[in-house]
């Protein structure tokens, strides 16, 4: 095939080009350059952002995402895996590896010219995460394993937009950790049992967030040992005189009994006990819609400790979970 080469190997016209390069692949071929283009590289692409796109966006995906000289190492290194070593192919990476030209006509500098590399991700156990809250920490990764999953939940964001989450528990060797997953297309990925490399996260209010830019990575060449301590303290709560001595605003998860139903107009109202006392709870939003029962468990993530009336209670936030079960 004939290559119509452009004047100047900017980084429109890789673009354009890519979307050649793309558009030249057949079902085969395409199916394997898009299950390795979100493999190679540093920043990975989510799958999600090229899985329906056509050739077109997924050239601008590529160039934008990886930036203009990256992406053209990125596509040399997938069109040889797929593989796609013809002339056609060759020669049009060839004409952009090591001649990369801005908008301009200038040369393209190199990362290194342009500003030094981010540096490498700092691996990280969660006991440590836990205790630095994330301070002073640049791109940290951990190493985890799922050990349970709740089902997803809607949520309203500030602008009123509705969309997805559900919570996750994790674990390694010196801790667990709570997980809000903002990517409804982790889902899939998120399975009892399976051992994942978390980075680019957030850590918030203790809870780690997965969100859009978050690289979730299944390592099946890695076997953890979680402890018994570590395992029985992701399902232990702590006691509802224990909540009560916190700081006010901190969030909890938990799981009790309900003594009391109050169904009020702007809220769901439950009284929860256990040995050691108890303490009301205000649900709203898409919550208020549960059912409680008097003697059923309310099990719950995320519920700040605020005060009302002069007096302790639980109050759901816009990302908070919750659901009623049997004892």
């Amino acid at each position: 095939m004939k290559m119509p080469w452009p004047k100047k190997p900017t980084e429109a016209n890789w673009q354009k080009d890519l979307a050649s390069l793309i558009s030249n692949l057949d079902e085969e071929e395409k199916k394997k350059f898009l299950n390795e283009i979100v493999t190679v590289g540093t920043d990975k692409i989510p799958l999600s952002k090229l899985k329906d796109a056509d050739q077109d966006t997924m050239a601008q995906v590529i160039v934008r995402h990886h930036g203009f000289a990256a992406s053209v190492d990125v596509v040399a290194e997938v069109m040889a895996r797929v593989p796609r070593r013809d002339e056609f192919v060759v020669k049009t990476i060839k004409r952009y590896q090591g001649k990369r030209k801005s908008e301009d006509g200038d040369e393209d500098e190199s990362p290194a010219k342009k500003k030094k590399s981010p540096p490498a991700p700092v691996m990280l156990d969660l006991a440590t995460l836990k205790s630095s809250g994330m301070k002073d920490l640049k791109d940290p990764k951990v190493v985890v394993q799922v050990l349970s999953v709740t089902k997803p939940f809607t949520y309203v964001t500030v602008s009123s937009q509705i969309k997805d989450l559900f919570y996750a528990t994790v674990a390694d060797s010196t801790d667990f950790l709570e997980v809000k997953v903002f990517d409804a297309a982790k889902k899939s990925v998120f399975t009892t049992g399976v051992t994942l490399e978390i980075s680019k996260f957030r850590f918030k209010d203790g809870y780690l967030e997965v969100v859009d830019k978050t690289s979730c990575e299944e390592q099946e060449d890695k076997d953890l040992t979680i402890s018994k301590a570590v395992t029985q303290g992701s399902t232990k709560f702590l006691t509802i005189k224990e909540i009560m001595a916190l700081p006010e605003k901190t969030f909890v998860k938990g799981s009790f009994e309900i003594s009391k139903i109050n169904k009020g107009f702007k809220c769901l109202g439950v009284t929860l006990k256990d040995s050691t006392g108890e303490i009301d709870v205000a649900m709203f939003g898409t919550l208020m819609e549960l059912v409680p029962e008097v003697g059923k468990r309310l099990n719950f993530i995320c519920f700040q400790l605020t005060e009302y009336n002069g007096a302790q209670q639980l109050k759901s936030m816009s990302h908070s979970f919750a659901e009623v079960t049997s004892q």
